[in-house]
């Protein structure tokens, strides 16, 4: 149904997955904690989790180094 409307809506790579990557990196980077993350996304592993988390800590990162 998502990829419907994408393609409707002219949009490429839109997918249920793009929305749950984005959610749980916008987490991250709002500073919510891993385990907290890891429930709502009903991830089984951290590790999982830590993917998202990994990725926007570097962003983080690299915005300080930009100052």
């Amino acid at each position: 149904m998502l990829t419907k409307y994408a393609d409707l809506a002219n949009m490429e790579n839109i997918t249920p997955h793009r929305f749950r990557h984005s959610f749980c990196k916008n987490l991250a980077s709002a500073g919510t904690p891993i385990e907290i993350i890891r429930r709502l996304a009903r991830h089984e592993s951290i590790q999982t989790t830590a993917i998202y988390v990994d990725s926007s800590q570097k962003e983080q990162v690299e915005a300080l180094r930009r100052m």
